[in-house]
């Protein structure tokens, strides 16, 4: 199972990016319609599904990625036209209206995109806007090429910057994230194997339209061939820090190494673990666990292992991660199942969410643990009865703003709803706290209390209060 994660960078900052803008993807098949789950299971969940496009609006080979276009809180879907179709590469944007995606509020009427150059959403400029950004495709006149398309809050008009030149190999690794902790994302990549600048680390902050020259770099190399590199906020001010794990085979094969970002550079390194704490095929993810706004170690058993499928949880101490301060005591995954990190109650703290396995008894299962501040309680949640096939495409984004992760998912080919969209908005409610609704206009709506009890608010055209009632229940 392939799960991708994307952040909206800029003034959101680490923690809102979390809870707003983590857009992750699993790969899983057509979705099941409007599946039947008790009124009470959805209070707690997601009840699938809240919209739908009601008719195809995809190509099957079509990518979406969800980004916060025009600012205003919420994910709005983005898609490119597949190879070989007559919109190849056309870009395509549909705003969000709150509860889904009625249709393409802008596109862009000719190519943008080659089509097997990769694109990625993030805040160049700071606006709170996510923007658009691409590299030339091997092979092409501009291969390694880096472009810019600031947000005009509606699309991407064209690109505001380009490269002008190659500063990028073919497959050299990017990443975008906020080094110096401006709310602008910057660029950071790692010299390809092979090349004499193997293993080094660059940095381009970016000068608010664009990446024109590579502001620091490492100088020697600080990372393997065969390492993967994450960027992460270690101690919690803002500024995205370099973490990598030793390759296997070599002498510090799963150590998990940290530098703190400078504001420019990336010093080598500032902390290690000076032992083995991530088996050589486990799973890392960094994501902050108890809302101090420091990013977290979770990790995975490998398949195989006396520890297959149990969770591990290194919360930050602010430097690094001295070791595993919380694990599950037993397998909470299949090998297979797919792992997700999002705030699903928006209470600033990311939680847990799998998807069953293919051929398991809970195949195409959605389900979360919520996080207890050190760790993930057993499962709070699961969807009952499969809502998902198994290759349909599954994505978390913050569809209406309310600072929860609500689910999207596509509908795979073959089959009737190949090509449609659908999302879940999250439902879940703290029954022990009282919750409080608003209208639109921002004012207090209805207070629910942990008993049951209602109170409800009536409001006349011009925002006067004219009547509370209270309802026992």
């Amino acid at each position: 199972m392939i799960i991708k994660i994307w952040r909206n960078s800029g003034k959101l900052g680490i923690i809102r990016r979390l809870i707003l803008a983590l857009g992750i993807l699993f790969t899983m098949s057509s979705t099941y319609g409007a599946d039947k789950i008790s009124a009470a299971n959805a209070a707690a969940g997601y009840m699938p599904w809240t919209w739908n496009s009601s008719a195809r609006i995809l190509e099957d080979n079509s990518n979406m990625w969800f980004a916060d276009v025009n600012g205003d809180g919420k994910a709005d879907m983005i898609t490119k036209g597949e190879a070989g179709a007559w919109n190849a590469g056309f870009v395509y944007v549909a705003l969000s209206n709150g509860t889904g995606y009625p249709s393409w509020t802008w596109y862009s009427g000719k190519r943008m995109i080659d089509d097997n150059s990769t694109i990625w959403f993030a805040d160049v400029n700071g606006d709170g806007k996510a923007d658009m950004i691409t590299k030339g495709q091997a092979g092409a006149l501009n291969a390694g090429y880096i472009y810019v398309s600031l947000s005009n809050g509606n699309g991407y008009s064209g690109w505001t910057w380009n490269s002008s030149a190659r500063i990028l190999e073919d497959n050299s690794k990017l990443w975008f994230d906020d080094v110096n902790g401006d709310g602008k994302t910057d660029l950071i990549i790692k010299g390809e194997a092979g090349a004499s600048n193997a293993g080094f680390v660059y940095v381009a902050l970016s000068n608010g339209t664009g990446y024109p020259a590579w502001t620091w770099s490492s100088g020697k190399r600080m990372i393997d061939d065969n390492s993967t590199i994450w960027l992460a906020d270690v101690n919690g001010d803002k500024k995205a820090d370099l973490l990598t794990k030793g390759q296997p085979g070599a002498a510090n094969a799963g150590f998990v190494y940290v530098s703190l970002s400078t504001g420019s550079s990336y010093p080598f390194w500032n902390w290690y673990s000076g032992r083995r704490m991530i088996d050589d095929n486990g799973s890392m993810w960094f994501a902050d666990i108890n809302g101090d706004g420091k990013s977290d170690l979770v990790s995975k058993g490998q398949t195989g292992a006396a520890n297959s499928g149990q969770v591990y949880v290194s919360l930050s101490n602010g430097t690094g991660y001295p070791w595993w301060t919380w694990d599950s005591g037993s397998k909470m995954f299949d090998n297979n199942s797919g792992i997700a990190f999002a705030d699903v109650d928006g209470d600033g703290k990311t939680d847990l969410l799998g998807v069953g396995e293919a051929g398991a008894i809970n195949d195409g299962w959605v389900n979360f643990s919520l996080s207890t501040g050190t760790g993930f309680e057993p499962w709070t949640w699961n969807s009952g009865r499969k809502i998902v096939n198994d290759t349909s495409s599954l994505w978390l984004a913050d569809v209406n703003g309310d600072g929860k992760s609500d689910i999207i998912t596509k509908g795979a080919a073959p089959g009737p709803t190949a090509g449609f969209v659908f999302v879940a908005l999250s439902t879940y409610l703290d029954l022990t706290k009282t919750q409080y609704e608003y209208n639109a206009a921002g004012q207090l709506k209805t207070i629910t209390y942990p008993d049951g009890t209602k109170i409800y608010y009536e409001y006349d055209n011009n925002g006067n209060l004219i009547s509370r009632k209270k309802i026992i229940t």
